[in-house]
This record gives C-alpha cells, structure tokens and sequence, in this order.
C-alpha cells in the first residue's frame, strides 16, 4: 500500500485530513501512532476546522519538519525546511488553492461534512 493509499485509508476511517498524512508517514519518525495522532488532529479542517491552510499540507509540513529539519536553530536549516514545504506544497495545490474552504467547496471533494 502507498503512503497515498495509507493517508486515504485513515481519512475515510475517520481521522482528520492532518492525522491521515502525518499517520501515512509514522512509521519514519520516532513517534508512536497514538502521539502522532494526537499531535496532529488539531490541525484538521484547515486548523481546528477554521477552514484556513488545508490540514493535509499541515501534516505534510509536520513530517517534513520531524524527518528533515535540525533541531538547533539555523538560518541554513529553516530555509531549506520551508523551500521543501513550498515544493511539495505547490505539487498539492487543487485549483490555486491551500485553502481549506476553497479545496472543499470544490467540485473535486465529494463530502464535506467531516470538514
């Protein structure tokens, strides 16, 4: 199964949009599944369901920060964190948008109840 295939699998089993990325890619931090969980359902629904950044592009940025980023502060660091994000996030983007409420208004999402 892809990490694609695991992140759909978690979401129709009910976790948010968040949880469903960040939990496809667990098994590569040293994070427990249950932590990972708890740690990323706040950013669900565009953050809290507020609607704002979409909480799967959250989850990514999560995962990106847990397997690429140092720990100690540097400019050097941060920089290439953010550009990873921007790219990654720019291979998401549905219609323009990284908006929550924009990508589930779209015709491309069929529900929006959970959102």
């Amino acid at each position: 199964m892809t990490r694609a295939e695991k992140a759909e699998k978690y979401f129709y089993e009910g976790y948010a949009c968040s949880q469903a990325v960040a939990l496809a890619f667990v098994d590569l931090t040293n994070i427990s599944f249950e932590d990972m969980s708890k740690l990323s359902l706040p950013l669900g629904g565009g953050l809290a369901r507020l609607r704002q950044t979409c909480g799967a592009i959250s989850g990514m940025a999560m995962i990106v920060g847990l397997l690429f980023s140092d720990s100690a502060p540097s400019e050097e660091n941060k920089l290439a964190i953010y550009e990873r994000v921007r790219v990654l996030t720019d291979k998401f983007i549905i219609d323009k948008f990284i908006i929550c409420i924009f990508i589930c208004s779209n015709k491309f999402i069929v529900t929006t109840e959970r959102i």
